[in-house]
């Protein structure tokens, strides 16, 4: 479980890691990441399936991932406390 109760006001870099359904992780998956108020980015993830997005600042998200003969995952999340900038999805 993440636990933490320190808040962020900087940005960070946020780490994103995609698996499939039997914990398998997923090289070249695209990553896009969304907020209202920034520019939509993207990504693929390395060998280890894993992208990072520096500069993030706090706030809500959508985070998309999608790899070619699996089902698009989208997911919201609120990046506000530190340990929240490692997401598995």
């Amino acid at each position: 479980a993440l636990v933490s109760t320190a808040t962020q006001s900087e940005p960070r870099t946020l780490v994103v890691q995609v698996f499939d359904s039997t914990g398998g992780v997923l090289p070249g998956a695209s990553v896009e990441v969304e907020q209202e108020s920034q520019p939509t980015r993207s990504a693929s993830t390395d060998a280890t399936g894993q992208v990072r997005f520096d500069a993030v600042p706090p706030g809500d998200y959508t985070i998309t991932a999608a790899v070619l003969g699996f089902r698009t995952l989208k997911t919201t999340m609120s990046l506000k406390t530190a340990s929240q900038w490692n997401q598995a999805v």
